[in-house]
């Protein structure tokens, strides 16, 4: 992978975000207003590991620990609105963060 290409991708993850989002907002048959979505993008090659995610979901890389065991590397964090620091940036951009009651909660 040629490093143009490389320090592209993060804006290629932003771009594809987007413009999901836009689609999904201006698409009447769904009501986005008071749902939410999740995704988790993950490339790589033989030297690079690059990890997009939106939304309550995340990414781990488990590997061959030198012990025999299994290794877990954290490649996101979640953005789960019950987490302080993601319920100020949600509200700081306009939106809210409320449990909807109903059947299934």
């Amino acid at each position: 992978m040629t490093k143009e290409f490389s320090e592209r991708i993060p804006r290629y993850f932003r771009d594809s975000f987007s413009t999901i989002h836009e689609q999904l907002m201006t698409n009447k048959p769904y009501d986005c207003n008071l749902s939410g979505s999740t995704v988790t993008a993950v490339m790589f090659d033989s030297l690079r590991i690059y990890c997009a995610n939106a939304g309550d979901s995340r990414a781990v890389l488990y590997t061959q620990g030198k012990k025999g065991g299994l290794k877990v590397t954290p490649l996101s964090e979640d953005h789960k609105p019950s987490l302080p620091k993601e319920r100020m940036r949600v509200e700081k951009v306009g939106g809210r963060v409320n449990p909807i009651i109903g059947p299934q909660g």
